[in-house]
């Protein structure tokens, strides 16, 4: 099995297009693919049961990934409920396996402007209201848990921002749910290093990268096209991969140069197609720095990507 790059060059002599193939390591599956460990905590808090409760995020300013809101947007707000335990709601998380069918209910809010608080009762399911007397019942939290999520989704992209365990009692004085720094946490352990690097030629005005050998992603799960929907290419100004891996959890705002490019369902792409967020397109890979080329799942709440290869480019 291949992950391959193909770079291709002028016509040849007898009229052919002239590809030249750079191969990535024969069984491109999880154990070629970067390593990963996360851990994903999140804070709870209790309040009472049946309330129209207010959501406070006023004073929240850096989200879990360590990155200023100031450079980010708070656009959608979530209120899911899990039927489960919460020790396995986070286990589900670090290990990227949080499927619909393990949300039972899903209310999601769209803050305007500046707004920075919210009522539980302005939240819905496709126009249907969350009534708090009869969806906020009081719950065991060893079978049932809501979790709060706030979203930023300016760029098409889901991105969580931080997180909290809403635990619904009764009796409990409390109605406000406030949401600040250190509500959710995220510790990576990350590793570029040791699978080896993709070989490619630089300065090429055409590349394509073609994936369907990939078997596993990160997580161990077996990889999706319809999660894996966002292939990017990443350049660091740096010489050494630990660098990199020192702010991995900050890839999109700590790159030098990103491209992306949405890839939802396919296995294959022109990566001169890709585009900055400026809109500027992918001009070819260069000797300089270092490159990753990686596809990512923008709809899961674990931010880690599904896959990365570190290209040594010649």
């Amino acid at each position: 099995m291949l992950v391959s790059i193909l770079a291709i060059g002028s016509l040849s002599a007898c009229g052919g297009p002239s590809a030249l193939s750079f191969d990535g390591p024969e069984g491109a599956s999880v154990r070629d693919n970067y390593q990963l460990s996360t851990e994903i905590r999140i804070g709870e808090v209790q309040v009472a049961a049946e309330s129209d409760l207010l959501i406070d995020w006023s004073d929240f300013t850096t989200d879990l990934r360590g990155r200023p809101i100031d450079d980010l947007q708070i656009t959608e707000l979530s209120m899911v409920r899990f039927d489960q335990d919460k020790g396995s709601v986070l286990d589900g998380l670090n290990r990227n396996y949080v499927r619909q069918a393990d949300a039972q209910l899903s209310y999601l809010f769209n803050p305007t402007g500046d707004q920075t608080t919210a009522r539980i009762a302005d939240f819905d399911i496709a126009g249907n209201p969350l009534i708090p007397r009869e969806d906020l019942v009081a719950v065991d939290p060893t079978e049932q848990n809501w979790l709060l999520t706030l979203f930023d989704t300016s760029s098409g992209r889901r991105d969580a921002l931080t997180s909290k365990f809403v635990d619904l009692v009764q009796p409990a004085p409390n109605t406000a749910v406030t949401l600040t720094d250190g509500c959710a946490e995220l510790d990576l352990e990350v590793d570029l290093h040791t699978a080896p690097p993709m070989t490619v030629q630089g300065g090429r005005d055409d590349y394509t990268l073609e994936w369907s050998a990939i078997e596993s992603d990160v997580f161990g799960n077996a990889f999706d096209p319809l999660d894996g929907d966002e292939l990017f290419l990443a350049h660091f100004d740096v010489q050494d991969v630990t660098r990199i891996e020192a702010v991995f959890a900050r890839l999109d705002t700590e790159a030098d140069e990103l491209y992306r490019l949405s890839v939802h369902g396919v296995t294959s792409a022109d990566l001169m197609q890709a585009e900055d967020d400026a809109g500027r397109s992918f001009g070819g890979f260069t000797t300089d720095g270092i490159w990753l080329v990686g596809i990512a799942c923008t709809g899961c709440l674990n931010p880690a990507p599904l896959w990365i290869v570190v290209l040594d480019v010649t």
